[in-house]
């Protein structure tokens, strides 16, 4: 994302229709919020985490993939979606990257989830789908290696990288220089109680 006068647009960057040997920058909607913390998702969505304030609000785009971009703010045909309410809120502490995930961390079989780290939180927010709605948990992390994850920071970039068998595996890289780390063995309780969850974090080699 990127903003101008103030105003935050999603933007991305392709070859330039004019010029297939050039790269451009091409704004995509204006939206209701500035945030660092963004995601696609596998349906062609797009999801922010608007952490401006204390509450937190998550934000989706739909078909991002199929929007028009433009060279210019001021194009007739921008999507405006400055009005939009925030699919949900919450509290927590701050995340930088976030992913998604679609995993059965709960036991009812595979659900979709956005995750992101800072220091030794991990945050996971399940998304709404037919029969439930959206839930968030901070939960607190230990190393398996002894790595004190107190002092790592904020987790700048995370990926999703799918196995053989088509289950999706998290990882996080930590700012503070400490190595990238695989998320492991979370487990989600009925609620977003600290005492009923467990994730781990091991660096990945």
């Amino acid at each position: 994302m990127v903003q101008s006068d103030g105003q935050p647009y999603l933007v991305r960057f392709g070859v330039d229709a004019t010029d297939a040997t050039q790269m451009r920058m091409e704004y995509v909607l204006k939206a209701p919020g500035w945030s660092y913390s963004g995601t696609p998702d596998k349906q062609g969505n797009f999801h922010i985490l608007d952490q401006a304030s204390g509450t937190k609000k998550l934000y989706t785009f739909t078909d991002v993939h199929q929007l028009v971009g433009y060279t210019h703010t001021s194009a007739p045909g921008l999507v405006d979606h400055t009005d939009q309410s925030a699919e949900f809120q919450y509290t927590s502490s701050a995340v930088a990257d976030i992913v998604p995930l679609h995993a059965d961390l709960e036991g009812a079989g595979k659900r979709d989830y956005l995750v992101g780290a800072r220091t030794n939180k991990v945050l996971v927010i399940r998304m709404k789908a037919a029969g439930y709605n959206y839930e968030k948990w901070e939960l607190t992390a230990t190393s398996t290696e002894g790595i004190d994850l107190a002092l790592n920071g904020a987790y700048g970039a995370a990926w999703n990288y799918p196995d053989t068998d088509g289950d999706d595996h998290i990882y996080i890289t930590a700012n503070s220089g400490a190595g990238v780390f695989e998320v492991v063995d979370m487990v989600l309780g009925g609620s977003a109680d600290l005492s009923i969850s467990d994730v781990g974090l091991i660096i990945s080699r």
